[in-house]
């Protein structure tokens, strides 16, 4: 069974961050998983979800496989 840590939880606010600011909960199944995917796979944050920049700059660190 593997070990989890605070990082899990880090992660998921990660995720409920870039929810929050942005309006992913008005976009498609297919758009919302299109997102995750980028930011997971990419480490990428669209520009058309006008984020800040120090917003994305967080929301990549909370993120991070290896933090």
């Amino acid at each position: 069974m593997p070990e989890f840590s605070e990082k899990v939880d880090i992660y998921a606010l990660g995720l409920i961050l870039l929810e929050m600011s942005t309006d992913i909960d008005r976009m498609t199944y297919h758009e919302k998983n299109a997102t995750f995917d980028l930011l997971k796979k990419d480490r990428t944050i669209l520009s058309n979800h006008n984020l800040e920049n120090f917003e994305k700059e967080l929301i990549l660190a909370l993120t991070e496989i290896e933090p």
